[in-house]
């Protein structure tokens, strides 16, 4: 059979070993080891025990899956039923997001107005499976994600900031 025909999985923790490992030898911008490794593994990581949350207000689920022993990263899995959005947010901490399956819209927003957190539209697009996006820290990359879909779908999301005493401090909002 093809290689391409087999479907390959990757456990979660296979990805945690590589994420680290990578980031322990990296000497550069972590944010691009972490999109590079993403987009090497995105579609072959096995997310599916990791969405234990049941979804917020906003219609999606919040799963810290790992915290990084030294403080360097935490990883998210993100589920989004039909509908879901969050609100505007820019962050505080460099991210990678990549689309685990589905597909997963993102508005992006200008600041207008940095004291008041005022923002206008700039541009939005639609990622499918596969997509792999990097931001960073406040004010650059403000965004807001939603799924317009039918369907599910799943997102990974690695920070560069420790999550688990705090998961929403990676937040910064803004609004129109």
């Amino acid at each position: 059979m093809p290689r391409d025909t087999i479907l390959l999985q990757m456990s979660f923790s296979d990805f945690i070993v590589r994420l680290t490992a990578a980031l322990d030898a990296d000497g550069s911008t972590p944010k691009d080891t972490v999109a590079a490794l993403m987009r090497d593994t995105i579609e072959e990581i096995d997310l599916a025990p990791h969405l234990t949350s049941p979804a917020n207000d906003c219609g999606y689920s919040r799963n810290i899956v790992h915290t990084d022993p030294k403080g360097r990263f935490s990883v998210l899995a993100i589920e989004w039923l039909p509908g879901a959005m969050t609100a505007i947010h820019g962050h505080r901490a460099w991210g990678c997001v990549g689309v685990a399956e589905g597909t997963i819209g993102c508005d992006m927003f200008e600041l207008v107005n940095e004291e008041t957190h005022q923002v206008r539209l700039s541009d939005f697009i639609e990622a499918e499976k596969g997509a792999i996006a990097a931001v960073d820290p406040k004010p650059c990359g403000i965004h807001r994600l939603y799924n317009r879909g039918t369907k599910r779908a799943v997102t990974l999301h690695v920070y560069g900031i420790d999550l688990s005493t705090d998961p929403c401090c990676i937040n910064v909002p803004y609004h129109f």
